[in-house]
């Protein structure tokens, strides 16, 4: 009985999600057609989707996130300070909903609130597969936050030799300078230095 149980809780796993997932897209398109401002049930709703969206991302949970956009899901919805679901499906290192996010029309150049794009959430993982499903994509490789940084600055700044050099071979400017005008080899810490001689020699 139990075993038969465990079966039936499997097979309807799909259909609650998609149901869950109706709903939450619901309460999504509700919003958008609301006068402003929204009242506290509507920002509590709005507050619910996110969630959703967040937890089928970071869960890996690729039959959820599909279902939300399969009914209605606006795949550039901000999830808070600028940041998109493609923002933090490329920050989980994980390619399927980066891929089925760009299917669905995800910008591959959308910014936070202070200027980042997807490929910046690349860099601190080394996901140098999610780089270029962006750059497929038509991602820019020298896309600008608002202090001026390029995502090499990060790279540099994170000691990620590997995605550094991979930037450069696409086309990221070494010389580029931030509002400070520091270039990306200037941030290297001091213990990741000997791992960027050659990246910048090539470069």
């Amino acid at each position: 009985m139990r075993a038969n149980s465990t079966l039936l809780l499997k097979a309807l796993f799909p259909v609650v999600a998609v149901l869950t997932a109706a709903a939450l897209a619901c309460c999504c398109s509700l919003l958008r057609r609301s006068s402003y401002p929204r009242t506290v049930a509507q920002y509590a709703a709005a507050a619910e989707l996110h969630d959703a969206v967040r937890e089928a991302i970071t869960e890996h949970d690729i039959v959820t996130l599909t279902a939300l956009l399969d009914t209605g899901l606006d795949p550039d919805e901000d999830l808070g300070v600028g940041c998109r679901p493609l923002h933090w499906a490329v920050a989980t290192c994980d390619c399927a909903p980066v891929e089925l996010l760009l299917q669905r029309g995800a910008s591959p150049d959308s910014r936070t609130e202070a200027g980042c794009t997807p490929l910046f959430m690349a860099v601190p993982g080394g996901f140098i597969a999610g780089a270029e499903a962006l750059l497929r994509a038509g991602a820019c490789v020298d896309a600008r936050t608002d202090g001026g940084r390029t995502p090499l600055h990060r790279a540099c700044d994170y000691g990620e030799a590997e995605m550094a050099a991979w930037l450069i071979a696409h086309g990221a400017d070494p010389d580029a300078k931030d509002h400070r005008g520091l270039r990306p080899s200037d941030l290297v810490p001091p213990d990741c230095r000997a791992q960027f001689v050659q990246v910048f020699s090539a470069g």
